[in-house]
């Protein structure tokens, strides 16, 4: 263990190493330094936060597309990030449900799902998509190196029209 002073705050720093043989520091305050403080542990290895695959490929008929969020290289500490669909060339209500919210990733959760409705419909359309976006990563209460979004931001989903035209013949005899 090593005592820094810094800014007449003294903090002990340790290097350890998790079980991937993966080295880390570990921050521990001065605790007179920190009496109001609500942790005196900084957590340096928070991981980034990213879409689990570039494109959802689904029927109309699906009822709701599952799209998975991912934290890599890290678990430490709470993350909170935000999501939103934006439309291309499916409609809000009428080929999808638009959804907007937060997800929170919890110390040691590595994944993460956010439900977006399809609707089915009896028209005959062309393949639709829309997207969904992560938005606005923060860390939360003690968290430091956090490198917030990972390579794939956004994904998008693709909706595959399950009606088609069938020929009917009646024979009257």
């Amino acid at each position: 263990m090593n005592s820094v002073n810094h800014d007449n705050r003294l903090k002990n720093v340790v290097d350890c190493r998790d079980s991937t043989r993966r080295y880390y520091t570990r921050v521990f305050w001065n605790k007179d330094y920190l009496k109001n403080a609500k942790r005196d542990i900084m957590i340096v290895m928070p991981g980034i936060v990213e879409i689990e695959k570039p494109i959802y490929n689904v029927l109309e008929n699906v009822g709701v597309v599952e799209i998975g969020v991912i934290r890599l290289d890290g678990t430490d500490g709470e993350i909170r990030v935000g999501y939103e669909t934006q439309n291309q060339t499916a409609r809000p209500e009428k080929d999808f449900k638009p959804v907007k919210g937060e997800l929170i990733f919890g110390e040691g959760e590595i994944r993460k799902t956010i439900l977006a409705p399809i609707v089915d419909d009896d028209e005959r359309e062309p393949t639709l998509q829309f997207e969904v976006h992560l938005l606005d990563p923060t860390p939360g209460p003690g968290v430091i190196n956090f490198k917030g979004l990972g390579s794939t931001k956004s994904t998008v989903v693709v909706i595959r029209d399950d009606d088609s035209k069938s020929l009917c013949f009646y024979v009257g005899i």
